[in-house]
């Protein structure tokens, strides 16, 4: 009996000391749990997203772990009631799970990752990922005018510079799209010489390296495909006749036959772009710019390819210009130059200068233009008879405005037809540019005769003409009658001190609207007197330049220019370099300009 109720008082004890681990385990994992919890709200804080998914691996290692102390419990009693390997009374029980620090249980564990390009990257939005498609499909289906501003400029700053302008052209206005094509694609990008527009600037010099770039040709016919020479050649070719009757096994036939047979087949692969494809390509890409193309600067044009001239056949004409302004209908200023500027090697004088045909061209453009108000050819060696031809068409012209024929050789008769444009009540050319052509007194006479009546021109260059006193008299008298002109240019006309009382006048006419005068280079004054000393021991020659003093003393020339500009309140350039005036007259005229800009000035 007693034996029995120390057995049962042992149970009893066993019994209380399982509650007892139990409620310390509890314990313990109340206090895990709150560690735990603390830990999450800090990492809540830091990265939500790695936070939840350590979380939940936490909780599911917690779960796991109650579930195997309950277990192992249940086993223990077990064992301490009666079951085979039971750990005796006075023993230690085995270390549990519970008890390991927070660092030892994250030693333990080990995370296999499933993606190994798996990172903590955040995912792209929705809107991200359609204008990445947008940007990706662009030239198959252009959005753009749909999206918010936001993501349109995300578009257009991603979407290659190289997308078909029939795509670009008429789709974006965007000046941050067009300025970042314009600077890849030119080196010299100055947008002032553009209307400040960089969509402008863009198509101006896309369309002026088209042109520039573009070679005229004709077709070529071919040779018959019976004509071995232009396969093979002579020698060969009766090689070929002679064994024509032999076996084709043989190795000399067989050599040449495959060599035909070769040739014939590379001919075959050759795709020749017949003339009409060519130019059809051409404008059709300058109709796609006609509407962005104001100021069109052309600085070489290629003459037809293809011909086979004879030194007695006219020279070849250059690319039409008359194709050209057809298709870009809205070019305001136009300037051309007939010639090759990158010709390298190949240089030959049939590349240079406007012919017949091309003058005939630019006629039927300008005929029916309503748009062109400045033209510039410069040379272009622009004669008399080209200039008649050109005159012809500028009589029933009142659009353009701006005209410059400068280094050509326009000589007395195209500037008799010159003179009848600038009579025409009609014609409203305010600049007229004729520099260094070959215009002599004769054709002087006509051009001041039509400034006596002309009322429209502004600006008058006529500088490096050899014009001559004569011319130089007509000159300056129509520009005394003229009421409009403010700027007039007579530089190196080979001009003499007979012009100056003339000159004079003018100046002393004292006229509010006539504010600039080029004279330079032209002998107004006195030539230096020199005198020749002759030594007896040698041939020498000394050359002494007349004094300072006797030079302004004798310069009745400068004293008259100078008093006339003394009373003169308007004039603001009077350019006198290089006229044999003296020094001290010079300075003079010069402060008295000066003077007279500063008060406009004010």
């Amino acid at each position: 009996m007693e034996n029995v109720e120390e057995n049962k008082n042992e149970t009893s004890n066993s019994t209380k000391n399982l509650k007892e681990s139990e409620d310390s385990s509890k314990a313990n994992e109340t206090t895990n749990n709150n560690e735990a919890t603390k830990s999450e709200d800090n990492s809540e804080k830091t990265n939500a997203e790695s936070s939840e998914n350590t979380n939940n691996d936490k909780t599911e290692n917690k779960t796991e772990g109650a579930n195997e102390d309950k277990e192992k419990n249940i086993i223990e009693v077990t064992n301490q009631e009666g079951g085979e390997g039971a750990t005796p009374p006075g023993l230690a029980a085995p270390l549990q799970p519970n008890i390991l620090t927070k660092e030892e249980k994250v030693n333990l564990r080990r995370i296999i990752a499933e993606d190994s390009k798996w990172n903590l990257a955040p995912v792209k939005t929705l809107s991200e990922i359609c204008v990445n498609s947008i940007v990706n499909h662009f030239n198959e289906k252009p959005i753009l005018k749909s999206l918010s501003k936001k993501y349109q400029k995300i578009v257009l700053d991603t979407i290659s510079i190289d997308t078909p302008l029939e795509i670009t052209a008429h789709l974006i206005e965007e000046e941050s799209y067009w300025k970042r094509c314009a600077q890849e694609k030119f080196k010299n990008c100055d947008i002032s010489k553009h209307r400040n527009n960089w969509k402008l600037l863009y198509f101006e010099l896309l369309a002026q390296k088209t042109i520039e770039e573009y070679v005229p040709r004709v077709n070529q016919f071919k040779k018959d495909e019976d004509d071995t020479d232009s396969i093979i050649s002579d020698e060969d070719a009766d090689r070929l006749r002679s064994i024509q009757h032999l076996d084709k096994e043989s190795q000399g036939s067989k050599l040449l036959l495959n060599s035909k047979d070769y040739t014939e087949e590379k001919k075959d692969e050759i795709v020749e772009e017949t003339a009409e494809d060519n130019e059809k390509k051409f404008l059709d890409k300058l109709e796609l710019m006609s509407d962005y193309v104001k100021n069109l600067k052309i600085e070489q044009l290629h003459i037809t390819e293809g011909l086979e001239l004879k030194k007695t056949d006219p020279l070849p004409d250059h690319t039409n210009i008359k194709l050209i302004l057809s298709k870009l209908k809205n070019v305001e200023e136009l300037s051309l130059y007939y010639g090759v500027k990158n010709c390298g090697l190949n240089f030959e004088w049939k590349y240079y200068g406007m012919t017949i045909n091309d003058c005939i061209n630019l006629h039927d453009a300008l005929k029916n233009n309503n748009t062109l108000q400045s033209l510039t050819i410069t040379s272009s060696q622009i004669d008399d008879n080209r200039m008649k031809l050109l005159c012809e068409v500028l009589l029933d012209n009142r659009v353009l405005n701006h005209l410059d024929l400068s280094h050509n050789s326009i000589s007395d008769e195209g500037a008799l037809a010159l003179s009848k444009v600038l009579t025409k009540k009609t014609v409203n050319i305010n600049y007229l540019s004729l520099f260094n052509n070959n215009i002599n007194a004769k054709g002087a006479h006509y051009i001041g005769k039509a400034l006596c009546t002309n009322n429209k021109l502004k600006t008058f260059i006529l500088g490096l003409n050899p014009i001559m006193d004569e011319g130089g008299i007509d000159i300056i008298k129509g520009i005394y009658k003229n009421e409009t002109l403010n700027y007039i240019d007579l530089a190196s006309c080979q001009l003499k001190n007979l012009v100056v009382p003339v000159l004079c006048k003018l100046v002393k006419k004292n006229s509010p609207v006539l504010n600039t005068i080029i004279i330079y280079s032209n002998n107004l004054g006195i030539p230096k007197v020199q005198k020749n000393i002759f030594s007896k021991d040698s041939d020498n020659i000394d050359l002494l330049p007349q004094s300072s003093e006797d030079s302004s003393n004798k310069d009745v020339f400068g004293k008259a220019l100078f008093e006339a500009t003394s009373m003169n309140k308007y004039l603001t350039k009077f350019d006198i370099r290089s006229t044999d005036l003296s020094i001290e007259y010079a300075v003079a005229i010069d402060e008295i300009i000066k003077e007279n800009h500063s008060l406009i000035g004010l």
